[in-house]
């Protein structure tokens, strides 16, 4: 109704000034008790369970708008706290943010937040190190991936997103990571989660190659239209090259899932070379590859 629409439109309004009511604070906080009272009174402040938890995760996003202002032991010591359980995961996690190359013991901080219990805290310290040190980064990655049936489902996802990066990169081997994702695809024990993460990162790498794996597997329509979208370039140098008949077909498959005008087009060009029955192609419905 038009009431609680309105209502509702009341609430969000009140929400957002209510948080920036709670940035205004805590600017304050980090001004008061970081900038001029140091690390230890912050602990404390993080740790008061009678502050609401998001006001605590606002203060830590302040404390890095703040972080050039801060001495290098502060640093070093509101650092440390990524490693200290008695703080909240989801305030580790954004105090990991705070981790840079030139943090003091960053690197040493990085290496034991992978070997943490959580996985959440492991992945973010993954990406972390990503932004530090690629090459180990992509490293670790790519041994979790050896073990995932191993792993914990975020530190796979996460891992699955560092090597499609260093793929993008090109530093790391597609055609090795594709042929991973394929076997996570293959495999009947490799949770639906997961597989479904590797083809939002397959539909990263636009290509014949990753489109041809996300369409003879078992991923969600909705995945697939993602990768078919981003390989609308790959499917159009392809059937300008003498493709081989499977890479046709398959091809036809996907303009049945997300039919592409200029695709559609090019398809009726080589249909009676191909004895291709296209007709059912929904041509009302195609999207221009251009704004796909």
């Amino acid at each position: 109704s038009l009431s609680n629409k309105m209502g509702n439109s009341l609430l969000a309004v009140r929400g957002i000034n209510h948080k920036y009511i709670v940035v205004e604070k805590a600017l304050n906080v980090v001004n008061d008790y970081v900038v001029t009272a140091g690390a230890e009174k912050l602990k404390k402040v993080l740790l008061n369970d009678s502050i609401p938890q998001m006001e605590r995760e606002i203060f830590i996003e302040c404390i890095r708008e703040k972080w050039d202002s801060l001495s290098e032991s502060e640093k070093e010591a509101i650092s440390a706290f990524t490693t200290n359980k008695q703080f909240d995961t989801a305030i580790r996690s954004k105090l990991i943010k705070c981790i840079t190359a030139e943090t003091a013991n960053g690197r040493e901080l990085i290496e034991r937040l992978l070997t943490d219990e959580e996985a959440s805290i492991v992945s973010d310290a993954l990406l972390k190190l990503y932004e530090i040190d690629q090459e180990d980064a992509i490293a670790f990655a790519a041994d979790r991936l050896n073990h995932y049936m191993d792993q914990k489902e975020d530190i796979v996802s996460t891992s699955l997103y560092i090597t499609m990066k260093a793929v993008n990169a090109k530093t790391a081997d597609r055609s090795l990571f594709l042929k991973e994702c394929e076997d996570m695809l293959n495999n009947p024990d490799c949770s639906a989660e997961i597989k479904e993460t590797v083809g939002s990162n397959l539909a990263s790498l636009p290509g014949m190659d990753t489109l041809t794996i996300v369409m003879h597997s078992d991923l969600s329509e909705l995945t697939k239209t993602a990768c078919i979208s981003r390989s609308y370039l790959s499917m159009m140098d392809c059937l300008e090259q003498d493709p081989d008949r499977d890479s046709v077909e398959m091809i036809v498959h996907a303009m049945e899932i997300l039919p592409i005008t200029e695709v559609i087009e090019k398809l009726d060009t080589i249909a009676g070379t191909y004895n291709l029955d296209i007709q059912n192609l929904n041509r009302m419905e195609s999207v221009p590859g251009n704004v796909r």
